[in-house]
C-alpha cells in the first residue's frame, strides 16, 4: 500500500545555497549582507566551498548576527549534489566579469533549482535567464540581491516555475551534444581569425 503524499507544510525553513571558491569576485560579501536584509527569516544560507576569503567572511556573518549561515568548505561531488537537491535555488552573487560562464548554474537547473545569478558582461546571464529560470540582479547590489531572494523565499509558486523551466532549458541547450557542437563552433572560429 502506497503511503500518502504529505503536503508541506507551510513554515518549512528555506534553503539558499552558495557553491564555489571563496574570493574577491563571486561577491559573497554582497551575498552576506542581503542575506541579513531579507525581510523573510525563515531561510538558511550554505555557503560550500573554500578559498583566501572563508575566514574574513565567518567574521562578517558573525558581525551580522547571522545564525542561519553555514560554511561547509570543500566538499565530495557526492555531497555537492546532496546540498543542490536539498536548496530550494541557488544564488551566483558574481560581482565582475571574470566570472564567465559559472557551471555551476547548470548543475543547479538539472536538479530543477530556479538561480539568481547577476547582470555581468558574460556568459553568466544567458545560462539562467532573467524570469524564466530565475532571477538576475546587478552585480554589487546588496538591496536589490535582497529583494530577489525573498521574492523566491515567499514564493513556491514562483520557484517551482523558475525550476521547471530551469530543467527543460538544461535539456535542451546544455546536453553533452550541444556542449560539444559549441565548443567545435568557438574553436572554429578562433582557427579562422588565427589564419593570414
Amino acid at each position: 500500500m502506497e503511503k500518502p503524499s504529505v503536503p508541506p507544510t507551510k513554515n518549512k525553513q528555506i534553503s539558499i545555497l552558495f557553491i564555489g571558491r571563496l574570493v574577491w569576485y563571486k561577491g559573497c560579501d554582497v551575498l552576506l549582507k542581503a542575506f541579513s536584509r531579507m525581510r523573510n527569516k525563515n531561510c538558511r544560507l550554505v555557503l560550500v566551498g573554500s578559498g583566501p576569503l572563508e575566514e574574513p567572511l565567518k567574521i562578517l556573518a558573525h558581525s551580522l548576527n547571522l545564525k542561519q549561515v553555514e560554511f561547509t568548505g570543500m566538499v565530495s561531488e557526492e555531497e555537492k549534489v546532496k546540498q543542490i537537491e536539498a536548496c530550494d535555488f541557488l544564488v551566483l552573487p558574481s560581482i565582475s566579469d571574470v566570472e564567465a560562464f559559472a557551471i555551476v548554474q547548470i548543475e543547479a537547473m538539472a536538479f530543477g533549482k530556479p538561480v539568481i545569478n547577476t547582470r555581468l558582461k558574460s556568459g553568466v546571464p544567458e545560462v539562467s535567464v532573467d524570469g524564466i529560470t530565475g532571477k538576475t540582479v546587478e552585480p554589487g547590489n546588496i538591496r536589490e540581491l535582497a529583494e530577489a531572494m525573498d521574492e523566491l523565499a515567499t514564493n513556491a509558486e514562483l520557484r517551482t516555475m523558475y525550476g521547471l523551466q530551469a530543467q527543460k532549458r538544461v535539456q535542451k541547450e546544455y546536453t553533452q551534444e550541444m556542449m560539444s557542437k559549441r565548443y567545435r563552433h568557438a574553436f572554429q572560429k578562433l582557427l579562422e581569425k588565427s589564419e593570414p
